[in-house]
């Protein structure tokens, strides 16, 4: 329950910190920029679930995970809806699409790392690529006119 609250939360907060940094004189550019980033290291939170020993410890990394994850969707998504209306549809059906075939063929080695117990590896994976994420996104929010 409570990563889902973590969840819940990056939807709010993150519109929230992108209105306060466009208060403080950002373009809507730069601040997605910078929360982009803030979502990235709070993703990357993921390999401390399968490190540490403690559970409660474990249950915040991915409560941290899961903030940065609906905070990254939420730039996502607004990116999308900054397109020409034509092509809002086609973009957001081949990113979803793009994303879910991804993880269809991932998931089988996921589930076999999991079931060799190699569960360090599967939360580093995780970790990482919201840096792949970042990276294939930074140079749109660049692009934009804000």
């Amino acid at each position: 329950m409570a990563i889902y609250a973590g969840l819940d939360m990056g939807n709010i907060v993150v519109g929230f910190v992108i209105r306060k940094l466009v208060m403080l004189g950002h373009t809507v550019g730069a601040a997605r920029r910078r929360v982009l980033l803030l979502t990235g290291v709070l993703m990357s939170s993921a390999p401390g679930a399968g490190l540490v020993q403690n559970r409660y410890l474990s249950v915040a990394c991915l409560i941290l995970t899961a903030l940065g994850v609906a905070g990254f969707l939420v730039i996502y998504l607004t990116l999308v809806q900054d397109l020409d209306p034509a092509h809002i549809g086609v973009s957001a059906g081949l990113l979803g699409g793009l994303g879910n075939l991804a993880y269809g063929l991932l998931s089988p080695l996921i589930g076999r790392l999991s079931d060799v117990r190699e569960t360090e590896l599967i939360f580093l994976l995780v970790g990482l690529l919201p840096w792949l994420s970042f990276a294939a996104i930074l140079p749109v929010t660049r692009a934009e006119r804000c």
